[in-house]
This record gives C-alpha cells, sequence and structure tokens, in this order.
C-alpha cells in the first residue's frame, strides 16, 4: 500500500482540497476531542488536518505508510512516524484520542485495526473516522461526477464502505468501543471535466494506480471516453459532499 500511495503523493494536496479541506475538516474533529489530551492521526498523509490541529494547540503526533506523504507533511506536523495502522508503535493508553480520514478502509482487518486503536486509547477516549464511503451520503448530480463515482465502484467494489458508520457500528462492541454518534461535514469544492479528465489520466486515485490491464482496458477507458463525450468541459461544476465522521467510545 505505501508503494501505490507513494505514486500519489505529488498530487494529492491538488487533487482533494489541499489546507482549506485540512481546516475545514479540522473544524468539524476539534469540538469531539480534548486539547488536553494526546492525538494520534492515523494516515496522516500531507498532514493538512494535523497540521490544522497543530497550529490550533493540539499534541498531535501522525503516522502514514507512506514515505512520500509523510515528506510533504514534515513542514506542517511536528511529530510523525513512518508506521503501519495494522500495528501502532505506542503504549497501552498512550492516547486521548485517534482519528482516521480516508483511510480505516485501507487495513488489512478493519475488526482487528480497531482494537489496535482501542489499546492505544485511554478508558473514555475516542475513535473518531472519517469514512471515504459518502457516495450514497451524498451522489453527485452532475454527468462527470457520476462517471466517476460509477468507475470507482466498479474498480473498488465494497472496499470503500468497509468503514461506513453502519459498518463500524456493527464492529465496534467486539473491537472495545461503544458507538457513540455521527457528525456530518458538509463540504463544496469546485471542479471541471477537464480538470476531472487530468485526475484519471495522472492516475490521482489509489483505485487507479493498482487498477489491473484488464480493469483499465474495461472500466478506467470507457469512463474517461464518456467524460471526453460531455459538452463544455472547462465549464465550473460546484460539488456538495457529507463525510461522516463516525464517533467511538473506549470502554
Amino acid at each position: 500500500m505505501n508503494a501505490i500511495f507513494d505514486k500519489i503523493a505529488f498530487q494529492y494536496d491538488e487533487n482533494r482540497g489541499g489546507e482549506r479541506r485540512g481546516l475545514q475538516f479540522s473544524e468539524a474533529i476539534e469540538p469531539l476531542i480534548d486539547k488536553n489530551r494526546r492525538v494520534l492521526e492515523m494516515g496522516v498523509g500531507t498532514g493538512v488536518v494535523a497540521g490544522a490541529l497543530q497550529n490550533k494547540g493540539y499534541d498531535i503526533i501522525g503516522i502514514d505508510v507512506s514515505s512520500e506523504m509523510l515528506r510533504r507533511a514534515v513542514d506542517r506536523v511536528t511529530a510523525l512516524v513512518w508506521s503501519d495502522m495494522n500495528k501502532l508503535p505506542f503504549l497501552d493508553g498512550f492516547f486521548g484520542c485517534v482519528y482516521s480520514v480516508w483511510a480505516l478502509h485501507l487495513a488489512d482487518d478493519i475488526t482487528k485495526a480497531l482494537k489496535e486503536v482501542r489499546r492505544t486509547l485511554d478508558d473514555g477516549g475516542c475513535f473518531i473516522n472519517c469514512s471515504a464511503a459518502n457516495a450514497g451520503v451524498s451522489p453527485p448530480k452532475d454527468p462527470a461526477g457520476q462517471i466517476v463515482a460509477e468507475m470507482q465502484l466498479q474498480l473498488s467494489g465494497p472496499q470503500l464502505s468497509r468503514d461506513a458508520p453502519e459498518e463500524l457500528e456493527k464492529l465496534c462492541g467486539e473491537a472495545g468501543f461503544e458507538f457513540e454518534t455521527v457528525v456530518n461535514l458538509s463540504h463544496s469544492y469546485k471542479t471541471s471535466v477537464t480538470e476531472v479528465l487530468l485526475h484519471i489520466e495522472r492516475n490521482g486515485m489509489s483505485t487507479l494506480v493498482k487498477a489491473s490491464e484488464d480493469q483499465r482496458r474495461d472500466i478506467i477507458e470507457p469512463a474517461l471516453a464518456k467524460l471526453r463525450d460531455i459538452p463544455n468541459p472547462d465549464d465550473e461544476i460546484i460539488r456538495d459532499r457529507v463525510h461522516q465522521f463516525a464517533v467511538l467510545r473506549a470502554v
């Protein structure tokens, strides 16, 4: 998995909202965490969320399996560790809060990853997870967004929804958590068909990097052809998304 994200690190901020998104997501997380407790971001990426929280005075440690992602995070986050989320290199009860944004679905085993998070949390601490699955909550309304959503579904299958709130609610008891709540964050951004095409042509998603030759022929190339048929490709598209943050409490 580290090799996949190493390949897209150079364009990750450009494709996913950069520091503007990081600030918005940090504002959703901030009311849920204690400023007096140590916080871990699991899958810190380029550090846009952790950096925003650190700038507000939070004691943040970030881990990621991609060295290229971490290289881009060093100017934003002071404490960074190159590590896999499946075995966290921290003592029991080390954190008051752990959070993850668009990363938990990549774990080898979600239940085992949750148990590992619980091990590093104090009793009463919280785990906050922003799921990678939001198409069902706020499906794209523009043709380009619908084409890409269908492509992603065909490439990833149920992978993206493995950490959806309803799935975590089923698993949390076995892992030592109580399911507390879901916080929704409305997030708007601008794009265009031209930008979407460039994003796909540059393999800007992890699903594209690991796609097989058959998937490229049968799924990606037809999606690109459909996108190229959309008229006025430079026209601005405003996307409205809802991102779901599931809050689990350690018991």
